[in-house]
């Protein structure tokens, strides 16, 4: 009987043994099968191309395919949606910009969560926003801005792709900062707006780099400053917000990856180890630079700890500025 019950022991240990085993190597057998990263935008815009240039340098390095599926539609909630319900597996991951934090506080009605339905894997670029003036404003410098709306209180005025959009929400923060007045006119998408700022039927906007640089470099823009911590490159003699005297940073625009909450920590830290070796890449480095975007990796605590402040910020903004929700 006593030789019964070791052999029973005996039997349960090796199948412990055995399934801990069997868990390790399936852990280390990620991925199994294609991995797919959905990006919430048409093909050929600026966040596809960004999704794509890290897929193809990432699929190499985990040893299986990654596909990029591009699901737009109802201001990018469609393709976040999707990912926040796929299986928590580590197979469906989704490229997120600040399109997410926004949303979390200027979308009524949303079928996730942005705060609860994802885990971070890794911010991987930046880029600021570039205050410009058209040329036909009597400005050159922030400053001169500041002191330009302060004397003629409804004269000036701000474009932007709509409301609670990246565009509005830097031009907000620079005249609440400015302590000036401007006119919000919102449009249906960047390329309207910057074509009214163009011709000097609106006065200055904010924008990512690489709807600005070319008209900037040929004169049709004046750049007054840049938002975020510290200059652009492209544009070292063009100050940041707090340079040329503002108490506020203004936003960034960000790009990352998300996977659904659930994911197993291992599978996020073998994701986010090979994304951080694909952004030392030079190729990668100068692709990145060729969108006017900056390569700025953040693994999962960091971009965890970011991205919660982001929502927060955003949250703030949208009600300090009466930003009506949709």
């Amino acid at each position: 009987m006593k030789m019964k019950k070791l052999t029973v022991i005996g039997l349960l240990a090796a199948a412990c043994m055995g399934l801990a085993a069997y868990a390790q190597t399936a852990g280390a057998a990620y991925p199994e099968r294609p991995v797919k990263i959905v990006v919430p935008y048409a093909p050929g815009g600026g966040s596809d191309v960004i999704g794509r240039i890290v897929a193809n340098k990432l699929s190499p390095r985990l040893g299986a395919s990654v596909i990029v599926e591009n699901k737009p539609g109802a201001n990018s909630n469609l393709g976040a949606g999707h990912v926040a319900k796929a299986a928590a597996d580590g197979y469906t991951l989704l490229l997120a910009s600040n399109f997410i934090t926004v949303n979390k506080s200027l979308m009524k009605q949303l079928d996730y969560d942005a705060a609860q339905d994802f885990v971070q894997i890794s911010r991987f670029a930046t880029a600021p926003g570039i205050l410009v003036a058209g040329a036909q404003l009597p400005v050159g410098s922030l400053p001169q801005l500041i002191e330009y709306g302060r004397s003629n209180p409804s004269a000036l005025s701000y474009a932007s792709s709509g409301y609670g959009s990246f565009q509005q929400l830097n031009a907000a923060i620079i005249a609440d900062s400015g302590k000036f007045n401007a006119l919000h006119v919102p449009y249906k998408g960047s390329s309207p707006a910057l074509a009214d700022v163009l011709t000097g039927r609106v006065s200055f906007l904010v924008s990512p780099p690489a709807d600005l640089i070319g008209h900037i470099q040929s004169g049709k823009l004046k750049a007054l400053a840049v938002t975020g911590p510290d200059r652009l490159s492209m544009l070292p003699g063009t100050p940041t917000l707090k340079e040329a005297g503002l108490n506020e940073e203004g936003v960034l625009a960000w790009w990352g990856l998300l996977a659904p909450q659930g994911t197993p920590k291992d599978v996020v830290v073998r994701l986010d180890q090979e994304v951080a070796a694909v952004l030392r890449d030079p190729e990668v480095i100068k692709s990145v630079e060729a969108l006017s975007l900056q390569v700025s990796h953040q693994g999962p605590e960091r971009f965890r700890e970011f991205y919660a402040g982001q929502i927060a910020t955003f949250a703030e903004l949208i009600k300090k500025f009466d930003i009506p929700t949709q």
